[in-house]
């Protein structure tokens, strides 16, 4: 019953032992992380072959989307950001 977010290697990548092993690594050290800044990595397995990590799910628009919109951030929200 709860919403998480799903990171999946694209399936043409997983010839790539470079990229497995990078996300391997990332979910690695996110199953050891906790902080409020950081999302939580919840579970990393694979299903058909394609390597997956399962992660909390954080409503609200990323920074990207945020930049995208704004052009430019006010001097501080981007130290905020920075911050976090």
């Amino acid at each position: 019953g709860q919403v998480v977010a799903l990171k999946v290697l694209l399936e043409h990548l997983t010839d790539d032992q470079g990229m497995v092993a990078r996300l391997q690594q990332e979910a690695r050290v996110g199953l050891r992380l906790h902080h409020p800044n950081i999302v939580q990595t919840l579970h990393m397995g694979a299903a058909g072959g394609l390597p997956y990590m399962i992660m909390e799910f954080v409503p609200g628009a990323t920074l990207l989307e945020i930049l995208l919109k704004c052009k430019r951030l006010p001097w501080p929200l981007a130290c905020e950001f920075a911050r976090q």
